[in-house]
């Protein structure tokens, strides 16, 4: 199924908010940075860091 990127992606936050050494969630693999900014962040932003969970899943 296809995602609708007209609208916003939810949340990739997983509840288990660690951070390691280099400030990226154990939970979700955002970065600190990119954490604290997903509110404020366009909806073209937020399908990018979508999609570079999505590659960073598929290589692990």
């Amino acid at each position: 199924m296809a995602e609708d990127r007209g609208s916003r992606p939810a949340s990739p936050c997983i509840l288990i908010c660690t951070l390691d050494d280099d400030d990226r969630c154990l939970g979700c693999g955002r970065t600190l940075e990119q954490i604290s900014r997903w509110a404020l962040m366009s909806r073209a932003e937020q399908w990018s860091i979508i999609d570079e969970l999505t590659a960073r899943d598929s290589v692990e």
